[in-house]
């Protein structure tokens, strides 16, 4: 059995590259899946360092902007990746696109950025793409 040494940056970027062929597979379930489970780990070494993560400003301006609790929008921002990894009574049908998926690969692609300073070619691609494409997600 062969072992090898991996870092947790090196996990989530093989997450998140993995979850960019699986968008453009249309796999939308397993890209979301794991594109969220890459950004937990970024957020994670984001706070560790010190540092916001993109989720923590965007709850907080949304939170500003609608007068709402920042715990009620980070429920809602959550609710894709909760209803992905846990079962819940009340969530048994839901929809998932193009824009949730390429939102949360986003996500994962940013905090990458944050903390390496550099993204990939399949990153850099998957950025163009949907930036030129954003009116059709």
């Amino acid at each position: 059995m062969s072992v090898i040494a991996v870092s947790y940056d090196d996990i989530a970027k093989a997450q998140l590259e993995k979850s960019i062929d699986l968008y453009y597979e249309g796999d939308f379930i397993c890209a979301y899946t794991l594109s969220a489970a890459s950004a937990q780990i970024l957020d994670g070494i984001l706070k560790e360092a010190g540092q916001k993560t993109i989720f923590e400003d965007l709850r907080q301006s949304i939170a500003f902007q609608l007068n709402q609790s920042e715990k009620e929008v980070g429920d809602s921002l959550r609710f894709h990746r909760n209803a992905l990894n846990h079962f819940t009574q009340d969530t048994e049908n839901f929809s998932l696109n193009s824009l949730n998926t390429s939102v949360a690969i986003s996500h994962g692609i940013y905090s990458y950025y944050q903390i390496t300073q550099e993204m990939t070619p399949k990153m850099e691609k998957f950025k163009s793409v949907i930036a030129e494409h954003a009116e059709d997600l």
